[in-house]
């Protein structure tokens, strides 16, 4: 094998043995020894310990049959010396090192190194190892005085056998000043932490969590208790759970729990506010009815809790010692009315008179009406959600009304109140309604009063007009949409229009128009004039016909002797153009749309006036 040295120079080792049976033997054992030999069939595999570090990336070897003799066919052949960079890596999760004040630490037990090459134990010199590069950025300090508290950013790199280092990585050493058994602390989430209440509202389920954490990280046991330091009772079927009365109960903790900053030990104190021994629904409800309700003090509560080591949380729980007793808490009830506010309408409902809303309107404005959480509360619990939307804010609302005052009127469940005027809600309706249309076939309907269904805005007021512009009737639109019109007038001949006008006065176009016409022939006319001995006359006849209809008059042969109009009574008075003559006179009548009735019954003229007198002369007979 043909290397180079680290001092530049070209070195040649050669491996001999004397025949096939015999071992392999470095000849120049200064620079390497044979480590091993994996005998093949057509080939061996030597393995070399060296003792001269190889320097560049590449050796060659050569096979010779005989020693001095002839040399290989393939001659020598190169081979790459691999030197791969070490690796390093955290040994610790999240690479952080928690320890206690005094403790014993091995920095380098913090990391894991690694090298290929140092690994597989084909290098010279020292194995892979870590080094500390610097402790806080200080590359002069190696170490962690774990004697003073405190966290130190710890840097590292891998060095190999042949001086080759990896990336630097980091690892954070945290000392933890030693613990001095001090008692738990409690946090309490006051709403009001000058005056340390806890504010709960009416008419709804209230909850709030009381976190304890101590020095040790665990704790034995945490409660609630009343002034004096007096028990709760226990809950009936609820496993360590106490009544803290006026509907709450807590959960208190009898065995080793977690209590650290991360994970502290929680009782949770919920319920919704009850009458209870003295305090009556009557005191209930003065505390929280109406629009200012006055609310009510639930009393004092003690927090306390015991780590493993007996420190506990001390509270006096008398009158005088609440401002300095850690875990003292007044519960505070207060009336919803101070927790939730209507919200400003952001969508308001269009009505008709806004001075005078209707159930209907009404129902559309609560069908819109938002809660959100009061801006003017000082529930420190609340701050974050000032003026935000309330999301089920059925469940809060009793009832929504209007008042003789024009307010919106909300009562919450437990009966207090919020007022805003009305008028914020609505808007005027100045938007007309949609064009009527007319759905009744008109044709053959003129003359008659047959009732026309008209399609129209809901409640709108619909008229009917004629041609002329003439109101022939009106009626309501239901619910559907439909007005059934019955005219007050027989429906002329012509085009007939529908309009609607909303509950706001909005009067709408016009609708495309329907045309009446008349197919009906009038009835029969009856001739009431006695035409005996009106023959040779011009005596006016009387004829019944329907009104307005012309009326013609026919002798026997059929022809016109005389027209005329019936009047609004339906009397024709006709005279004759012409002398009546002997005989058969009859009558029709022709309506406005053209319609001509079947001849009357006839009326017989006759002449009953005798002829004058004659005179005679005679001569004398010759």
């Amino acid at each position: 094998m043909r290397y180079t040295n680290t001092a530049g120079q070209t070195v040649e080792i050669p491996v001999k043995r004397d025949n096939a049976s015999s071992a392999w033997t470095s000849q120049k054992s200064e620079a390497a020894t044979v480590k091993s030999v994996e005998n093949g069939k057509f080939q061996d595999t030597i393995v070399l310990t060296m003792a001269d570090k190889i320097a560049g990336t590449e050796v060659s070897s050569i096979s010779n049959v005989v020693e001095g003799g002839f040399s290989s066919v393939a001659g020598w052949q190169p081979r790459s010396v691999e030197n791969q960079a070490p690796t390093i890596a955290s040994a610790v999760e999240g690479n952080k090192k928690t320890v206690q004040q005094g403790a014993q630490l091995d920095l380098a037990s913090l990391v894991t190194v690694a090298d290929k090459e140092d690994d597989a134990q084909a290098t010279l010199g020292d194995e892979v190892h870590a080094e500390v590069v610097s402790v806080n950025g200080n590359t002069a300090t190696k170490t962690v005085d774990t004697n003073t508290p405190g966290t130190y950013a710890v840097k590292y790199k891998a060095v190999d056998s042949q001086g080759k280092t990896s990336d630097e990585i980091e690892v954070a050493v945290v000392v933890n000043a030693a613990r001095q058994n001090e008692a738990p602390t409690v946090e309490i989430p006051y709403s009001n932490k000058d005056t340390k209440e806890v504010y709960v509202y009416g008419g709804e389920e209230n909850s709030f969590d009381i976190k304890f954490k101590d020095d040790s990280g665990k704790i034995a046991s945490a409660t609630v208790k009343q002034g004096g330091n007096r028990e709760f009772s226990s809950v009936t079927g609820e496993a360590d759970t106490i009544n803290t009365q006026f509907g709450f109960k807590a959960n208190v903790i009898n065995a080793e729990t977690p209590a650290t900053a991360e994970a502290p030990a929680v009782i949770t104190y919920r319920g919704t506010p009850a009458p209870e021994g003295k305090f009556t629904q009557d005191d209930l409800n003065a505390a929280t009815r109406g629009e200012n309700p006055q609310g009510v003090a639930l009393g004092w509560r003690y927090a306390t809790a015991t780590d493993t080591d007996g420190a506990l949380i001390e509270n006096k729980a008398v009158g005088s010692s609440v401002a300095t007793d850690p875990g003292a808490f007044r519960v505070m009830l207060k009336g919803q009315t101070q927790k939730y506010d209507i919200a400003t309408p952001t969508e308001k409902v269009t009505v008709a008179d806004p001075a005078n809303v209707t159930e209907a309107e009404l129902a559309k404005i609560k069908e819109k009406l938002q809660l959100e959480y009061s801006k003017n509360n000082d529930d420190a619990n609340l701050a974050d959600k000032k003026g935000q939307a309330v999301a089920d804010k059925d469940a809060k609302i009793k009832s929504i009304e209007k008042d003789a005052d024009g307010n919106l009127v909300v009562t919450y469940k437990d009966g207090s109140q919020d007022k805003k005027l009305l008028s914020e809600f609505v808007t005027k309706d100045t938007t007309a309604p949609a064009k009527p249309v007319v759905n009744t076939d008109l044709t053959g309907k003129a003359g008659t009063k047959t009732p026309v269904e008209v399609s129209a805005e809901p409640g709108s007021t619909v008229e009917l007009f004629d041609k002329d512009g003439n109101k022939i009737g009106e009626g309501v639109a239901n619910d559907e949409g439909k007005a059934s019109i019955t005219p007050t007038v027989d429906i002329p001949e012509g085009a007939v229009s529908a309009k609607a006008t909303d509950k706001a006065g909005n009067t709408s176009e016009a609708s495309d128009p329907k045309v009446a016409t008349d197919t009906t022939a009038p009835a029969k006319p009856v001739v009431n004039t006695d035409l005996t001995g009106k023959a040779g006359t011009k005596t006016p006849v009387e004829v019944s016909a329907e009104p307005g209809s012309t009326v013609e008059l026919f002798d026997k042969d059929g022809n016109k002797i005389g027209e005329g109009v019936a009047n609004d009574e339906g009397k024709a008075s006709i005279t004759p153009t012409v002398d009546i003559p002997e005989g058969a006179v009859s009558a029709k009548a022709t309506d406005k749309a053209g319609n001509t009735s079947e001849a009357s019954d006839p009326k017989v003229a006759t002449d009953t006036t005798a002829p004058a007198k004659t005179s005679c002369k005679h001569r004398p007979y010759r």
